[in-house]
């Protein structure tokens, strides 16, 4: 295959054998411009050019992996967990929620429950292991801890390992 028409920067296409045949290789040596002219060519971005306010900040570098904190040497990181709500109702004592953490490991279940006025009430009480999960078993957060409905209710659930919410349920009245 013959290419005919492209030209790199100082004039001739550099080709390199290839499976297919033989293509054209880019130059070495990047045009920071666009072209106006009739033949492709590509433009380089070669950063933001300077400012009143100063040079523009380089991007900051990945993080080392041998310095990140992870949850097994410094405890200070916890891994997520999934919670999800099973049930949650209004009943004559308050609110009940039910549900299950998508690891087996000890813990404290949290029942979160946010009113229509935008109070808050919480209950928490310790987790079981079950198999293939951790349940919450039921949390009855108390009618008079509570504001007027609808409530958002959620689940959370905390241990030495794993953090996580389930998604906000609404009760109605």
């Amino acid at each position: 295959m013959v290419l005919t028409g492209c030209t790199s920067p100082q004039g001739s296409a550099a080709e390199q054998p290839s499976a297919t045949g033989t293509e054209p290789m880019p130059s070495s040596t990047p045009s920071p411009s666009s072209s106006t002219s009739g033949s492709p060519s590509a433009t380089v971005d070669v950063g933001e050019a300077p400012s009143d306010h100063g040079s523009p900040t380089p991007p900051a570098p990945p993080p080392d992996p041998s310095t990140s904190a992870s949850s097994e040497s410094t405890g200070s990181a916890l891994e997520g967990a999934d919670v999800t709500v099973t049930y949650a109702a209004r009943t004559g004592a308050g609110i009940e929620v039910s549900g299950f953490v998508a690891v087996v490991e000890a813990g404290t279940c949290t029942a979160e429950v946010t009113s229509a006025d935008g109070s808050t009430s919480s209950l928490s009480q310790a987790s079981y292991e079950d198999a293939t999960t951790t349940s919450c078993g039921t949390l009855l957060v108390p009618g008079a801890d509570i504001g007027a409905g609808p409530w958002s209710v959620r689940l959370g659930f905390l241990s030495s390992r794993y953090e996580g919410w389930s998604q906000p349920v609404v009760v109605s009245p």
